[in-house]
């Protein structure tokens, strides 16, 4: 399959574990590191050569267009973007299912990523790879770690052995699921099978298992290296401490330095600012205010004298006193210690 890949970015749900910030903004425009999260999906997929992505919305899901046309309007090649409205929240095979529809059915590799998760992965050498071992459909999984039950286990050939409760055949190589799958049409053809079934049907509950009860495995790719859900404030907080101390882990990272400041001239020669810090373009700190260790800043005016540290704040307006140990987004705040 040499025709030129086509992507999905699934960018429903409600997004509950991440209230109340999902109460004013859908979950893929949650912040990371200043920015939407789902523009890193954008990204990837653009430089693993997808110029046609499909997107599929629900919760505030009008929300989202007007910014994904923006992020997708700097690239240099023109990217062909497609929406799909769920009045229902459909799950991943029927968000999938209408996508591939919605595209056209295309017989090609579609590149399915989730539009909450941040990674680094090189996707263009993860398509080669399946293409080039004539894989039906391959999960992009990273060895299993804390925090990120993934249910899954391969063998020595990159066979998926265990998905959840099934298992083929003892042992195997315990993995975390990164939410991607790289998808040929033969597989999108069981997937559009089951898209419409009642409920949220499910990759991994109605295609995938059913498949290997039958003796069809999935290929599991693993990837050793960064991967984050972003599924509550605490994950989201910590994942951006962790890019903010250790750039080399993250290479989107925006803010490839200790003390990232966009614009300079907004933040007061009187402030004291210890890193890692960043702050956007949108940012601005007073006189005497005291930032960092580990915060996180745009959208906000940082009034004088404030303290903040350990820290995300984002389109907040202005803020004064002390803030520590708190995400805080669009007027909602969480404690998160």
């Amino acid at each position: 399959m040499s025709e030129r890949p086509v992507g999905a970015i699934l960018a429903a749900g409600l997004g509950t574990r991440m209230r109340p910030f999902t109460e004013v903004l859908p979950k893929p425009l949650l912040p990371f590191l200043n920015t939407p999260i789902i523009a890193y999906s954008i990204d990837h997929l653009y430089r693993a050569g997808v110029r046609r992505i499909g997107v599929n919305l629900h919760h505030l899901g009008e929300a989202i267009p007007p910014v994904v046309e923006r992020i997708a309007a700097i690239y240099p090649d023109p990217v062909e973007l497609v929406f799909v409205e769920e009045t229902t929240a459909r799950g991943t095979a029927g968000g999938i299912a209408g996508i591939w529809r919605a595209l056209g059915r295309p017989r090609t590799t579609l590149v399915c990523l989730n539009g909450d998760s941040v990674m680094d992965v090189d996707l263009a050498s993860e398509l080669r790879h399946h293409r080039a071992e004539g894989a039906a459909a391959t999960m992009l999984t990273r060895p299993a770690r804390g925090g990120h039950p993934g249910g899954v286990a391969s063998d020595s050939r990159g066979n998926v052995v265990r998905l959840r409760d099934l298992r083929l055949k003892a042992g195997g190589r315990e993995l975390d699921f990164m939410g991607v799958h790289l998808l040929e049409p033969e597989t999108l053809v069981h997937v559009d099978a089951v898209g419409d079934k009642p409920g949220t049907p499910c990759m991994v509950g109605d295609v995938y298992m059913p498949w290997m009860e039958r003796g069809i495995q999935p290929r599991a790719s693993v990837v050793d290296a960064f991967w984050v859900a972003l599924d509550t404030p605490q994950l989201l907080l910590d994942s951006t401490q962790l890019c903010l101390a250790e750039p080399v882990v993250f290479p989107q990272s925006p803010a490839p330095t200790p003390i990232t400041i966009v614009s300079p001239s907004q933040v007061n020669d009187a402030a004291l600012v210890k890193p890692p810090v960043f702050l956007g373009a949108y940012a601005s700190v007073g006189h005497g205010a005291r930032l960092g260790p580990g915060v996180c800043v745009d959208g906000t005016s940082i009034g004088p004298n404030t303290t903040v540290s350990d820290a995300l704040l984002y389109g907040m307006d202005r803020v004064e006193g002390t803030w520590t140990g708190c995400v805080a987004i669009s007027g909602k705040v969480v404690q998160v210690r």
